[in-house]
């Protein structure tokens, strides 16, 4: 058994075009990271039946109503990655990828996301916004704008890796991450990070209290001035490790989700982003700059909570 291990999350039952393909798109893409990683991969599958269902066996495990249906999926799956496991469960999604998580301790979890238009655009999903509220291991979201062309773009090359910063300890786990996974696939980083929020706010705030403007634009300075010396301090920890980076400081007062899907043209492979940890009987939310960024994402995002 490999020392690494990824934890595929996925919805068996489901029977849509849209819904097969993210699955086919999930399994690809754990596919090749469990390659490139030299791990284990496990599917979860979860049956949601509610409890008074289960007792009793009122409702027997899939395994048993329909034999055929699993040994067609397990043979699906050791073709696509041989010594693949299968885990087949029933109750609710959310709890049981959690239990899961802690049984295994996978170094990657995998989930995809359809996401809801209208006034809930920005809502993963119950499923995936929660798990990526609690989880603490890292893990990837495949958007519903998520290109099936082949990953990563140009095999040849290697990954291109856009790693958001906001120079801050949440975004510690995901730099860390990000080192060691572009040592192990040789991929090629961008480090990115936006002063635009902050400086956005300062502006807010000096509008507010009539305060001088003077000052402001030497607050402002001093916000870029303190961002370049920080991403030149961390890209030359990224250079120590023999890898290849570079750095992209985004000046401009604009939304940063925003920002971040014009630089996805330049053909990148995965984002890597850190968000915010929070009390867990507090958590209400995913950041919305994280949120945003899975939903309209073209490609992977992998998600880090703040600490572990």
């Amino acid at each position: 058994m490999a020392s690494v291990s990824i934890l595929v999350a996925d919805d068996i039952m489901a029977q849509s075009k849209k819904a097969r393909k993210r699955s086919d798109d999930l399994r690809s893409i754990a596919t090749h990271f469990a390659r490139l990683l030299k791990a284990d991969l496990h599917f979860l599958y979860v049956e949601d039946i509610p409890e008074r269902l289960r007792k009793g066996d009122k409702i027997k495990s899939l395994d048993q109503r329909n034999p055929q249906m699993t040994a067609k999926l397990r043979a699906e799956l050791e073709a696509l990655n041989p010594g693949s496991e299968l885990h087949l469960d029933r109750g609710n999604p959310i709890l049981k990828a959690l239990e899961w998580e802690i049984k295994l301790n996978p170094d990657l979890i995998v989930l995809g996301t359809r996401g809801h238009k209208g006034l809930s655009k920005f809502f993963l999903g119950s499923v995936a916004e929660e798990l990526l509220r609690r989880s603490r291991r890292p893990v990837l979201v495949l958007g519903p704008h998520y290109s099936s062309a082949e990953f990563p773009a140009n095999p040849r090359a290697g990954l291109r890796i856009l790693l958001l910063s906001d120079l801050t300890s949440a975004s510690s786990r995901a730099e860390a991450y990000t080192r060691k996974l572009a040592q192990k696939t040789k991929a090629r980083v961008t480090l990115m990070h936006s002063v635009g929020d902050p400086i956005m706010r300062l502006r807010q705030i000096y509008a507010q209290s009539r305060i001088p403007m003077y000052s402001l634009e030497k607050e402002v300075q001093e916000i870029k001035d303190f961002a370049r010396i920080q991403m030149k301090k961390k890209m030359e920890r990224f250079k120590e490790d023999g890898l290849t980076v570079q750095a992209k400081l985004i000046e401009h007062d604009r939304d940063l989700a925003d920002d971040i899907q014009d630089e996805l043209t330049e053909g990148y492979d995965l984002v890597v982003m850190g968000t915010h940890a929070h009390n867990r009987l507090l958590t209400v939310f995913l950041g919305s700059t994280s949120r945003k960024t899975c939903l309209l994402s073209s490609v992977p995002v992998i998600i880090l909570p703040s600490s572990s």
